[in-house]
């Protein structure tokens, strides 16, 4: 075997052995891109579900506030009316000790 033969079976190992590693790395390159591509799509949807999450919070906190401005307004209402039922009572009932009390001094 010639030296010249010797250099070009060198030559065809260090090829093949770059494109083996070329190949090997390409493969590594495609496999972690597709993890990361597994990984950003899994952030995503577990971003989107917290946005979902705190959306529905955002509505029922919503709901609660408009149910306890509701619950205000008719209490409120419902105090108003029965102040003013207690008004009438004692104006009912001041007119009639004033009757009562005028009966008594006419006797």
């Amino acid at each position: 075997v010639s030296e010249a033969d010797k250099k070009e079976e060198a030559s065809q190992r260090l090829q093949a052995d770059a494109r083996q590693r070329i190949a090997d790395v390409t493969a590594e390159r495609d496999q972690l891109q597709a993890q990361l591509k597994e990984m950003q799509d899994n952030e995503s949807r577990r971003l989107q579900e917290l946005v979902s999450e705190a959306d529905k919070k955002e509505e029922a906190s919503q709901r609660l506030q408009a149910d306890a401005r509701q619950r205000i307004a008719d209490v409120t209402a419902e105090r108003d009316q029965l102040q003013a039922q207690l008004k009438e009572m004692q104006d009912n009932e001041s007119r009639r000790l004033q009757e009562l009390v005028s009966e008594a001094d006419k006797k």
